[in-house]
């Protein structure tokens, strides 16, 4: 407009053919719903077609603006300062409640998990049928051993009173703290997990770490194989059961002695007790043999779980013994890993 000048008239029929126009408008919005309308979302809203909840989970993640936060129900809650705006037309608005993206894994309550990692101490196709992928004779290249009487299939698992295939009571273990005096490591409540045909009890001991054992009949002998977890668990610093007796005989994991020490502290646990309690019942055993399996021996009797008594030379009296089976850390010169020998020990009931 010019200084001085009229300011301009506006002819008379502009507001009606505007307000014409705006009714227009409105018809129109009414009588399309699903027509997205760009002024009457929020940030961080989404348009949901679809009626699948996941689809409705996916859509708002992908929508989500960055510098917000999911929170139950869908809406985006800011991280950064608040910014001041001008409040949005309030209007009907369908909000999509978000739904959580389902989590792959185990349905298994979680257990953290150990470091390291034990690796498989038996197969539990062994102990029922032995298979060895490179020979026909599961016997084959098996050491010299001398068996006593093999322990008749009614009475396996039985032995010094305990019933060790009996899942539904608890174990406890005992056994030396210290190569020399009276001082016991000890853990109750164990759970027994028995070898069954479809592998469920070996799948849940190798994956579910703490407060269980493994067992199967020895296949050459008949006794009972005990299968204890060593190991420190991540996050919690949980000592596995076996854990004092694998410090005891070889040390730090990653710094262990060397084999000479190793054997010596073999060598000066013979005759020392171990206790097995059971439902009231104490077993009192004593270490009668014991030996360190290098990782090429467990890659060997990897096929041959059940004929793992061979290992010590046989049994002589397979009725009153327990073969213990736990992990030993790498030695010098052995293929990479945490837990890649065992230690044998066979127990045999004290007079």
């Amino acid at each position: 407009m010019i200084p001085g000048s009229d300011p301009p008239r506006i002819p008379q029929y502009v507001p009606s053919v505007l307000l014409a126009v705006l009714a227009l408008l409105v018809m129109a919005s009414r009588s399309n719903p699903s027509l997205p309308c760009a002024g009457a979302r929020t940030a961080g809203e989404v348009q949901v077609r679809g009626t699948s909840p996941w689809a409705v989970g996916v859509a708002q993640e992908v929508a989500r603006p960055a510098g917000r936060t999911a929170v139950p129900g869908g809406q985006p809650t800011p991280t950064g300062s608040p910014e001041r705006s001008a409040p949005a037309p309030a209007r009907p608005t369908f909000r999509p409640t978000a739904i959580p993206l389902p989590t792959p894994g185990p349905t298994r309550t979680p257990r953290p998990s150990p470091e390291p990692t034990p690796l498989p101490t038996a197969l539990p196709q062994g102990a029922a049928a032995p298979q060895n992928a490179v020979a026909s004779d599961p016997r084959a290249g098996l050491p010299p051993y001398v068996m006593g009487p093999t322990v008749e299939p009614q009475a396996r698992y039985l032995v010094g009173g305990l019933n060790l295939g009996d899942a539904s009571a608890s174990i406890s273990i005992a056994y030396p703290a210290a190569l020399e005096g009276p001082e016991m490591a000890r853990f109750d409540d164990l759970a027994i997990l028995p070898v069954d045909m479809d592998g469920t009890n070996y799948a849940r001991f190798v994956s579910e770490y703490g407060g269980k054992v493994f067992v199967y009949p020895d296949g050459l002998s008949g006794s009972v194989v005990l299968n204890v977890h060593d190991g420190t668990l991540r996050g919690s610093g949980r000592i596995l059961e076996a854990e004092p007796l694998r410090r005891l005989i070889e040390g730090d994991l990653y710094a262990p002695y060397s084999l000479d020490v190793i054997e010596a502290n073999l060598q000066r646990l013979l005759g020392r007790e171990w206790l097995v309690e059971q439902n009231g019942v104490q077993g009192r055993f004593r270490l009668v043999r014991a030996s360190r399996m290098n990782a090429q021996e467990v890659a060997f009797f990897r096929e041959r779980a059940a004929l793992i008594s061979a290992f010590v030379g046989g049994i002589p009296d397979p009725t009153r013994s327990i073969i213990w089976l736990m992990c030993s850390g790498r030695q010098p010169g052995e293929p990479s890993g945490a837990f890649v020998g065992r230690y044998v020990l066979l127990l045999e009931l004290a007079e």
